[in-house]
């Protein structure tokens, strides 16, 4: 082989070479948008013993979290950024324009990978301590307003294991979260024991999900990732 062919054939390995390893960082960093999964939630308060089933679905894209029960019974529950409907037979029957979900949307972190931090890397937080308790690193972040109260995350082996929400101005909390049990998927540590505890004038109410069935960017299911509500009837 004279010189010019040898010189054509490294470039056209280098050029496959260097297609091969950007195609593998984009792959690193490309987002995920979507996620879903089995779910089975256990509800307790002094009031309510509840067990529900069915599915979640979450497309970042579409900005709706989408919980499709089965049991006890069949209807939508179908969260966005300012308020939580259920549907039943096409037909809205309950709408909360005050339900917020941004402090306890976890799918939306998971696909962002950024529930180990939850999210306040980018926010109106800053962390000021880090203290070691019982084993536990504990970060606390208090906020750049004062409308807001103090966040606590709990690390155990570097991993999230709780968050707990304070009032503001105040050293009251009013919610609890904690994960249990991960996995990996598509190289991402996902939960599949979450427990979120809300207090609020004295009563304690305790939810637990559990996940399984866990996949990310599946493009199967499309309809079941976005609702319209405006088409539907109430």
């Amino acid at each position: 082989m004279d010189l010019l062919g040898v010189f054509f054939n490294m470039k056209t390995k280098l050029t496959i070479l260097l297609f091969l390893i950007f195609s593998y960082v984009f792959k690193l960093n490309a987002q995920h948008y979507r996620i879903s999964m089995d779910l089975t939630i256990k509800e307790k308060s002094d009031s309510i013993n509840a067990l529900y089933k069915g599915k979640v679905f979450y497309d970042i894209n579409y900005k709706q979290l989408i919980y499709k029960i089965k049991f006890p019974v069949i209807e939508d529950w179908v969260f966005t950024d300012s308020s939580m409907s259920i549907v039943r037979n096409n037909k809205i029957v309950f709408t909360n324009n005050t339900y917020k979900i941004e402090s306890t949307n976890i799918f939306k972190l998971i696909l962002l990978q950024q529930l180990n931090n939850f999210g306040l890397n980018k926010s109106p937080y800053i962390l000021y301590q880090t203290k070691k308790v019982s084993g536990l690193t504990i970060q606390s972040f208090k906020p750049k307003t004062k409308d807001l109260g103090m966040i606590d995350l709990a690390y155990e082996n570097k991993i999230l294991s709780s968050v707990i929400f304070f009032k503001p101005k105040s050293n009251q909390f009013y919610m609890k979260l904690f994960f249990k049990d991960y996995i990996t998927v598509k190289n991402i540590q996902v939960p599949t024991i979450y427990y979120q505890f809300i207090y609020f004038d004295k009563n304690e109410v305790i939810k637990k999900y559990q996940f399984k069935e866990i996949k990310i960017d599946d493009n199967s299911h499309e309809q079941d990732y976005f609702i319209d509500l405006s088409k539907l009837n109430k």
